[in-house]
């Protein structure tokens, strides 16, 4: 539809010429996904007394297209094998003329099979103001459960929390003028585990709300500067649909700065809370809970490794321990980085914090370093992490992780 491109040009006819204008709408129109080539030229061999034309050529993308995406760890914590991750992504930018797009993406790893789908809808604005349906089925595993082995005097490893998500999300997306981003949702699922021995399946209906701002020294995948900010807060309710009443709060923050072209600092504060009655927490599915561990998190152990454990006895009538997170995250980050050449970097980081509750805050520390690559599909860092503090799965853990993306 004419009006969807319309409504984002950023000047009216007329107004004062501005390059940054011209420019801001040359990335606006490659934000939408909808074309493969723009062009918008200010035509400078026609100026008036009064005006400036500016031309617009675009192509339009393909109908689909796929993306490959991988990453890999491999340690010493929960699991020494190898753990590859293969993300398959399908999209197709423009279903049809009122902007309608989806994306599929299904990811592969051993034990962590997803699928999730979305479809989005703009509305008043193509970019600022977006209706995203939501459908998954996820798998996950958490933590680590052990049985106390008399012989050893020790616990041995014998698997992890496992669950299985079905989800479905109705979502509104809006930016607001001052940059910000905000967020609100339905989201209904339904979380199938085993915990301590006992069968769970809790239904949710998550009332959620998010207010986010991303602000960037510049548009590359490997920013100079800049400084993300994020406020979430859920609510589930036994009268609106859920098995228990749930407060869920999230704050999340990252900041890069650049010093003399060659030192680049990133810190990361992630921080969560879930306000719940005492009674009601093994009900409250391991999606929901916090806990730590991984690339993303605290770098030496695998991905949601840490948290609070419970002590039961076991079908056998022996003891076992199982991770199963905690009502509360804190967790925090800072990493040094070299820049050997402008595509290639050095880099060095301290992780600290942990999942908790009420009276158990263990901070758990790690350390390590990487070679980073820049790119031109962004930053591909190698990094190995070692774990000062004994995990309940490994006395001296320690992780590599691949992990490719953009940092900001």
């Amino acid at each position: 539809q004419p009006q969807l491109l319309e409504d984002l040009v950023p000047f009216q006819p007329g107004a004062p010429y501005s390059t940054r204008k011209v420019t801001q709408l040359n990335q606006e129109l490659l934000d939408t996904g909808y074309f493969s080539n723009i062009k918008v030229l200010p035509q400078i061999d026609k100026l008036t007394e009064d005006s400036i034309p500016v031309r617009v050529e675009l192509s339009p993308r393909p109908d689909h297209s796929i993306e490959l995406g991988l990453g890999a760890d491999i340690g010493s914590s929960t699991d020494s094998n190898l753990d590859p991750r293969v993300r398959v992504t399908w999209r197709t930018p423009q279903l049809n003329s009122y902007g309608h797009s989806q994306e599929t993406s299904i990811e592969w790893s051993r034990d962590r099979p997803k699928f999730l789908s979305t479809y989005t809808i703009p509305l008043t604005h193509p970019l600022d103001d977006q209706l995203k349906i939501r459908v998954g089925l996820l798998r996950d595993k958490y933590g680590v459960t052990q049985d106390y082995v008399p012989e050893d005097r020790d616990f041995s490893n014998t698997g992890q929390l496992e669950s299985t998500k079905k989800l479905f999300g109705v979502g509104r997306s809006k930016r607001l003028n001052n940059g910000w981003l905000l967020n609100y949702s339905l989201e209904a699922i339904q979380e199938s585990y085993t915990q301590s021995g006992v069968d769970y399946d809790p239904q949710f209906l998550l009332f959620g709300t998010t207010l986010s701002k991303t602000s960037r020294g510049d548009n590359s995948l490997d920013p100079k500067s800049g400084f993300r900010q994020l406020y979430s807060i859920e609510y589930a309710d036994p009268s609106l649909g859920s098995d228990v009443r749930l407060t869920r709060m999230q704050a999340k923050f990252k900041w890069i700065e650049t010093f003399f072209d060659k030192h680049r600092f990133v810190s990361r504060l992630d921080l969560g809370i879930n306000l719940a009655a005492e009674g009601d927490l093994a009900i409250i599915p391991p999606s929901l809970r916090y806990f730590a561990g991984g690339d993303q998190s605290i770098r030496g152990y695998s991905y949601q490794e840490l948290g609070p454990h419970l002590d039961y006895t076991n079908d056998k009538g022996g003891l076992s321990r199982e991770v199963v997170g905690g009502r509360y995250l804190a967790v925090g980050s800072l990493e040094y980085q070299y820049y050997l050449t402008p595509s290639w970097r050095v880099g060095t980081f301290v992780d600290a914090g942990n999942a908790f509750d009420v009276n158990q805050f263990d901070p758990v520390v790690s350390v390590g370093g990487g070679i980073h690559w820049i790119s031109p599909i962004g930053p591909i860092k190698l990094d190995v992490g070692f774990g000062l503090h004994e995990s309940d799965a490994e006395d001296r853990p320690w992780r590599i992780h691949l992990t490719m993306g953009t940092e900001l």
